[in-house]
């Protein structure tokens, strides 16, 4: 899977296949082999280095463990994540959580504007950053003990924003993923279209086949719980909407994911909207979009920006919508409920009035709101 932190998944230095891409991109079938058979040769020392690393849980080939099959009943039951308190420096401000509970199976969409704190938030669950304070347990473990044994972390899946692997063979990378976690979901193969490009590499890939790619190595093992940077980031229509599919099919499988678009958000059962290192509001989706803006989003364009400032002020003392956006001097859209449909009406006939709009709020008008942080602070 990408970077989780495990030093055999990162780039220590180019790799002999990169370099041989280097020099020729053009190869002979009997360069092929050769370059073939030297990532190979370095995905088995790969494999043999993380056997060692993964002392206490041998590679498995076959039918896993019942300890480690999916299914198979934790020692310890309860949420799966049960943050008691978090704090991390980042930026020009700290990240501070406390008392956050992630039951099992839920899907939680990490919700804000840029630097809000997502990303920061899990690595350092993950152990990739460094907290000032971290208590808590995932799956009934410690986070400690996940961040000292690397054979708990074969629980988990990760897609970070940038990965880097040893080998960069996409067919090597397939097998090595399959030799860490004795077999994968061929439906996640199947998919993210992993087939095709088993015969290229990973650093020619363009960006929309990397994240499926890394989407395959952080899901393909149905992993307990599954951290993901913006899962959808670079994916096409399709693929989109397929990769939507395959979280959602993975019932037992928490997800915890950081969230930028519509389809995205559209997963998850809970949102959480994080400004400035604080989660300001948690719930679902459905209810947050009625919470901070309503069920309708009325679009107004006026001929003159005196009127649009007119009906700004009427419509802020009458209606007192949930949210207004100011899009320019001479178009806004207000948020709120029902009552925007009459006031549509009324609109539709007024000589000032260039064109009006009425329709439902949407995720991406949610996530337009919250990306503009806690406009009461």
């Amino acid at each position: 899977m990408p970077e989780s932190g495990d030093i055999s998944l990162r780039r220590l230095g180019p790799s002999p296949v990169s370099q041989d891409l280097g020099a020729a991109p053009a190869r002979s079938a009997p360069q092929r082999a050769r370059a073939d058979a030297v990532g190979q040769g370095l995905l088995d020392r790969v494999s043999h280095r993380v056997a060692r690393t993964f002392s206490a849980v041998p590679i498995f080939r076959g039918r896993r463990p019942a300890t480690a099959r999916r299914g198979a009943s934790p020692a310890v039951d309860g949420a799966a994540i049960d943050l008691l308190d978090l704090e991390v420096v980042a930026k020009d401000f700290a990240v501070q959580i406390s008392d956050w509970r992630i039951e099992r199976g839920a899907r939680v969409a990490l919700i804000g504007h840029n630097g809000a704190g997502k990303t920061t938030i899990m690595d350092a669950l993950l152990g990739l950053r460094k907290p000032v304070r971290l208590r808590g347990s995932m799956l009934g473990r410690d986070f400690a003990a996940w961040h000292r044994r690397p054979a708990l972390r074969r629980r988990l899946g990760v897609l970070l924003t940038r990965a880097s692997y040893a080998i960069d063979g996409v067919a090597h990378i397939v097998d090595f993923h399959r030799r860490l976690y004795g077999g994968d979901s061929g439906a996640a193969a199947e998919a993210l279209g992993i087939s095709p490009l088993r015969g290229q590499h990973y650093p020619l890939l363009s960006r929309g086949e990397r994240q499926r790619l890394d989407l395959f190595m952080a899901l393909a093992h149905r992993p307990d719980i599954a951290f993901l940077d913006e899962p959808f980031t670079g994916l096409d229509q399709q693929y989109t909407l397929a990769a939507g599919d395959l979280i959602r099919g993975l019932r037992d499988t928490t997800v915890v994911m950081a969230c930028h678009s519509a389809a995205e958000l559209s997963l998850a059962s809970v949102a959480a909207w994080l400004d400035r290192g604080r989660i300001l509001l948690c719930d679902s989706p459905q209810a947050m979009r009625e919470k901070l803006i309503g069920e309708f989003r009325l679009h107004v364009s006026f001929a003159t920006p005196a009127a649009a400032e007119r009906f700004r002020r009427r419509a802020a003392t009458e209606l007192k919508p949930r949210f207004t956006h100011v899009i320019s001097a001479v178009e806004l859209s207000l948020f709120g409920s029902e009552a925007l449909v009459t006031l549509a009406r009324g609109l539709v006939d007024d000589a000032e009035v260039t064109a009006v709009e009425l329709a439902r709020a949407t995720f991406g008008d949610l996530l337009y709101r919250c990306s503009l942080g806690d406009m009461d602070a």
